[in-house]
């Protein structure tokens, strides 16, 4: 595997840990108040979250790969 994807996995993962978290949370507090269309909304939200951590390993991959890129040209 690419030590650049490996990386910036490592680094996201504080993010993931977080969102994990905070997802957990307002899942709990809606299916206290058990909000059906809330639900929905927020399943939808985390499918588009995960999109968008996949998006940003790979953007952060990148950053990463020029970095070590431009330090070796040196």
């Amino acid at each position: 595997m690419n030590k650049y994807i490996v990386k910036a996995t490592a680094q996201i993962a504080g993010f993931v840990v977080g969102s994990i978290l905070i997802s957990f949370t307002i899942f709990t507090i809606l299916d206290y108040f058990q909000p059906s269309g809330s639900t929905i909304l927020f399943g939808f939200g985390m499918l588009v979250m995960a999109y968008v951590l996949y998006i940003m390993i790979s953007i952060q991959a990148s950053i990463l790969e020029s970095r070590d890129k431009l330090k070796n040209r040196e």
